[in-house]
């Protein structure tokens, strides 16, 4: 058994190369013995000091399954592509072995199988983070209990240390299971030497389980000694081990929490340095050194601002690197979902502000939110600046770009077959390596003289262009408090405004009242959700005041009086029959709240915002940055596609009349229309390629998955992957899923990253006899001068909703109307 002496294992590995001959493919090992060596041994030299192409090399050389399956986990563990996982499945030969080892009361016979085992419970685990599904963790913890007793003493340690990790992912019963697990993992310690590979690893997890026993009893003597079991784990650590990082942050926030329970600077100083430590570590995956600045810039703030600026500077480098291009499409949401990113960029802006640094505000309000749609954007991004001056470089990332995309979205689709699998296994592996050069030539490109900046994080003097057209509010919301950001202009500096009436808990108490509200109106139906969809549609709806419209007017009173009005006035905007424009980009909670709508509409003192401003939703200012485009309206291509009826969702008589209006007003453009059973995915995608206005009138889907939100046409559902279009009367089109708001993750979204410079959408469900009004007074009002001007369109829904709203209809039937983009 390897004890940790790395003269030994490289030694090994030396001598397993030269058995098998690795430098002359055409030598055959012919019993697999030296083969079979080599891969056990680079996969242990990996656990002690992380050598990635030791990975590699296991992978391609290793002719048992088992240790093929263990570099797999390995490589996921670090890179976390779920096609690694799949591997790790696919060559353990898992359930029948698990099984095997469950029956050996013996036990000592079966080495490889009881190792076999041991893989298979963190292979469960891995799943188990994936899923969120408890039984497999179950499952994993099941197996090894019931191997423990008749494990080999070599392999008893590497045992207990899973069976520990495993405990750790569930709350603990009590102080009496952890007592217990505290003492076997103090007699798997008893069963080594300190050199050993599983000691620094085992004083890890003793570490961990002491930090749970104190947080259990509040007992300070645990907390110590979770520090002590630390400190000794990285003490016995080999230099460049993988499990460096995760041990050195969990030193950390022990340090936290005892300077938290201590209050002494000294402690906060060494939590302070160690989180530092691995940020600035080579040997750290981009996940734990996010994690561990955010640490350092909590800890920061209670003492230098300036420290803490530094620290949400790191944060804001490495959130790209979170979502890595070499992940599809599926995997890069699951990881920001996991990482939980909303309200950082708030929090740094926060930070910002307190510095009197408000374009640096500016900034991490911009590069710490929609990391999910920034990075589509950058791959559909135009290369126009390096076509002039390499156009063979421009042209290798344009193609470059256009295969990542294709190769991101193959996992969408639900297929278990294995040739199925083995196609995505060959398509992670592309993707990486399509990853890895996409990064090498944008480096190239960026080193090139004029191009340094190159699809890189906006400096704010560019995003203040954001503010050509409109004026700009931030609205940066914290547990604190919100901040009001506003940008007059493209060469007015921006300037800031607190609003201490709003934070983060008011804010969702109102996002909660509203939701109740819609639900009690039928207009969320979470009744009707079939597999996380939400099928409600366009509907009709038989409002009650009292059921509804009297707290939708207090909410809408209470954005006004708290949030819109102060802004408002610090703009010094006053009622106007020619309203300004205001873009208004909201984060966090504040995305799903109807900021636009705000105002007093009851009472003899109304006022709102209508009186003063037309409004616009954007969720990040590069949106803002291209110009708008204007046609003729005789020039103009026109796609209209409306779903009367589709199998599974209410009839909508409605919408043959809103086609007729929108052909009606439209008269002189070029206008292709879809009905019902003509409205198929190619077809429509097909006629949207050269269209300049696509107008759909149909149900929309909102799913608490945003990737599977979609447009519901005659052959199925037109997902956020393939969605390219303008003008929606789909319902739920800009609904946001509250825990993701930060990301703005919705069919809107998605139209604004592909390229559409506007888009008309619905916050909820609408009454269906309203969208054909509201479509023909939006029309009338955009070709008012006989062209269509993409900028006017957010005074056309503002002309339109207005009308609406002058008709006494309840705020339920006007409010969710809104503008996206310029």
């Amino acid at each position: 058994m390897y004890e940790g002496n790395l003269q030994d294992i490289n030694e090994a590995i030396k001598l397993a190369s030269e058995g098998c001959n690795i430098d002359n493919p055409n030598q055959v090992d012919e019993d697999n013995k030296a083969t079979s060596l080599l891969g056990r041994c680079l996969n242990t030299r990996f656990l002690a000091v992380g050598l990635e192409d030791d990975l590699a090399l296991s992978i391609d050389k290793s002719t048992l399954t088992l240790d093929k399956a263990q570099a797999y986990l390995f490589k996921y563990q670090k890179f976390g592509h779920i096609e690694d996982l799949e591997q790790v499945f696919q060559n353990g030969y898992f359930e029948n072995e698990a099984a095997r080892v469950a029956e050996n009361v013996e036990g000592h016979d079966y080495y490889d199988e009881f190792q076999r085992g041991i893989l298979y419970a963190q292979a469960l685990s891995a799943k188990y983070k994936v899923e969120n599904n408890i039984d497999f963790l179950e499952k994993a913890i099941n197996n090894l209990e019931r191997s423990r007793a008749f494990c080999p003493c070599t392999l008893q340690p590497n045992l207990i240390h899973c069976y520990l990790s495993l405990l750790l992912e569930k709350p603990f019963d009590g102080p009496e299971q952890l007592d217990t697990a505290i003492n076997i993992c103090r007699e798997g310690l008893d069963l080594l030497l300190d050199q050993s590979i599983f000691s620094p690893l085992l004083k890890h997890v003793l570490g961990r389980l002491l930090f749970q026993q104190y947080n259990a009893t509040e007992n300070i003597k645990y907390l110590t000694a979770s520090i002590q079991a630390f400190k000794e784990s990285i003490l016995f650590l080999n230099s460049g081990s993988s499990s460096s990082n995760v041990i050195h942050f969990d030193l950390g926030i022990s340090l936290k929490t005892m300077f938290k329970s201590e209050n002494g600077d000294q402690i906060r100083q060494e939590a302070i340095v160690t989180f530092q430590g691995v940020c600035n570590s080579l040997l750290s995956d981009f996940e734990i050194q996010y994690k561990a600045a955010i640490e350092w810039a909590k800890l920061a703030e209670e003492i230098d601002s300036n420290q803490a600026l530094q620290a949400y500077e790191y944060v804001m480098s490495v959130l790209p690197h979170l979502s890595s291009l070499s992940l599809d499409i599926k995997n890069r949401h699951q990881r920001l979902t996991k990482l939980s990113l909303q309200g950082i960029s708030s929090d740094a802006a926060a930070c910002a502000i307190e510095t009197r640094n408000i374009e640096k505000a500016v900034e991490f309000l911009e590069h710490g939110r929609s990391i999910f749609w920034q990075q589509a954007m950058n791959l559909h991004s135009s290369v126009e600046i390096l076509q002039d001056i390499d156009p063979k470089l421009a042209k290798e990332l344009a193609t470059l770009a256009r295969e990542l995309n294709i190769s991101s979205f193959h996992t969408q689709f639900k297929e278990s077959s294995k040739n199925y699998q083995n196609f995505l296994n060959r398509q992670s592996s592309k993707r990486i390596a399509l990853a890895e050069k996409w990064t090498k030539l944008l480096e190239k490109a960026q080193s090139i003289p004029g191009c340094e900046t190159l699809l890189k994080p906006m400096p704010y003097s560019k995003l203040a262009y954001a503010a050509s057209k409109s004026i700009v509010v931030l609205l940066s919301i914290t547990d604190q408090t919100t901040h009001a950001i506003m940008i007059k202009s493209p060469d007015s500096p921006p300037t800031s405004l607190e609003l201490p009436l709003v934070n983060r808990q008011n804010a969702e108490k109102m996002a909660l009242t509203l939701q109740a509200i819609l639900k009690g109106n039928n207009l969320r139906d979470a009744s009707q959700e079939i597999e996380g969809l939400e099928r409600s549609g366009r509907v009709f709806i038989p409002f009650n005041a009292a059921l509804g419209e009297k707290k939708m007017y207090i909410i809408l009173s209470e954005l006004w009086v708290r949030i819109v009005k102060p802004v408002l006035d610090i703009l010094n905007l006053k009622p106007t029959i020619q309203p300004v424009h205001i873009t208004w980009c909201c984060t966090d909670i504040l995305a799903t709240l109807p900021i636009h709508a705000a105002g007093i509409y009851q009472g003899s003192k109304q006022e709102n915002l209508f009186e003063y401003a037309m409004s616009s939703y954007t969720s990040v200012l590069s949106n803002l940055l291209s110009p708008a485009v204007s046609i003729s309206l005789e020039d103009a291509q026109v796609l209209l596609a409306g779903m009367e009826k589709a199998a599974g969702y209410p009839v909508l008589p409605s919408v043959i009349q809103e086609i007729h209006f929108v052909q009606n007003v439209l008269t002189s453009a070029q206008k292709k229309t879809l009905i019902d059973s003509e409205v198929i995915c190619n077809k429509l995608l097909e006629n949207m390629a050269n269209a300049h206005l696509v107008h759909l009138a149909c149900h929309g889907i909102a799913s608490t998955n945003p990737l599977e939100s979609a447009i519901v046409l005659h052959d199925g559902h037109l997902k956020i992957d393939k969605l390219i279009l303008g003008f929606l009367s789909a319902c739920q089109t800009a609904k946001i899923n509250p825990l993701e708001a930060d990301e703005s993750i919705h069919i809107a979204a998605a139209m604004l990253s592909t390229g559409f410079k506007s888009v008309i959408a619905t916050l909820w469900s609408i009454d269906d006899g309203d969208a054909p009004l509201v479509a023909k007074a939006f029309y009338k009002k955009l070709i008012g001068h006989g062209n269509i001007n993409i900028q006017d369109s957010a005074l056309a829904l503002h002309h339109a909703t207005n009308e609406l709203r002058k008709t006494g209809v309840s705020p339920l039937r006007w409010v969710p109307f809104i503008h996206m983009g310029v």
